[in-house]
């Protein structure tokens, strides 16, 4: 690629985000604020693999995830006594 096709792609690019939004924000505090707010927000979302699984206790999740191990022994690390 030329330099004129990356000039002629981010005006596009930066046409689409236009028709989306009210812009990209100049000031760089807001751009972190707005990137910051962007990732906790992504934190709220729902996620499929949870709506997936049913919900089941620490402590049965715990004997599915290690039948060899006994209930006493999930605290501690494994290979240890």
């Amino acid at each position: 690629m030329e330099a004129e096709d990356w000039m002629r792609d981010h005006r596009a690019l930066k046409g689409q985000i236009r028709s989306y939004t009210q812009g990209l924000p100049q000031d760089p505090y807001e751009q972190l604020e707005m990137a910051t707010r962007a990732v906790f927000n992504s934190w709220f979302g729902k996620r499929p693999w949870i709506t997936a699984m049913p919900p089941v206790s620490a402590t049965t999740w715990a004997r599915r995830q290690y039948p060899d191990r006994g209930l006493r022994n999930m605290a501690r690390p494994a290979g240890r006594a």
